[in-house]
């Protein structure tokens, strides 16, 4: 990937190869500091798409799981870096799905999904939003035979432990 700010900041990448033969990269901005991105690629594995945004502002169903205090001290919701380690799962019906941690308040984790390779992509859905605090993430997740999803990731939960409660690798199931 190339920053055109020069000043670099893509991480956690993850990469699949859709049925076409071409590659597509998700990635955390670190730079912009707020979206996954997704690139492509043709076969040769050399010229890559300009990262886009595929987390689509806006249409959030985590606003209204916010708890009282989840906002910053001034009232506005809080900025920074809301996703972490995006990871995404080509699915046998050749839908593309792509889960990540949100450490923002309420912090948890998501997906979304698209259907068209990757061309538009879903609202996001929240898999699981009860996280104390923002050290979580690195998700990864398969397909089961029945068609569930699971997924594995870092959690954390307040529980009394100092430093915000205790982390833990945690598991979800789920469809879509």
């Amino acid at each position: 990937a190339r920053s055109e700010t020069g000043l670099g900041g893509f991480c956690y990448p993850g990469m699949i190869r859709l049925p076409s033969g071409r590659f597509q990269f998700t990635m955390l901005d670190m730079v912009t500091r707020m979206h996954a991105i997704c690139m492509s690629e043709s076969d040769d594995l050399y010229a890559w798409t300009k990262p886009r945004p595929i987390v689509r502002w806006g249409h959030s169903p985590w606003i209204k799981h916010l708890r009282p205090g989840d906002h910053s001290r001034d009232g506005s919701f809080p900025t920074g870096v809301f996703y972490r380690s995006p990871w995404p799962l080509l699915l046998r019906d050749g839908r593309i799905l792509v889960v990540f941690a949100r450490r923002k308040p309420p912090a948890g984790i998501g997906g979304i999904v698209s259907e068209d390779d990757g061309k538009s992509w879903s609202d996001e859905f929240i898999i699981r939003s009860d996280a104390s605090g923002p050290d979580l993430g690195y998700p990864a997740a398969t397909e089961l035979d029945d068609g569930r999803i699971f997924t594995v990731y870092y959690f954390m939960v307040e529980d009394g432990n100092p430093h915000g409660g205790s982390r833990f690798i945690a598991g979800s199931f789920f469809r879509i």
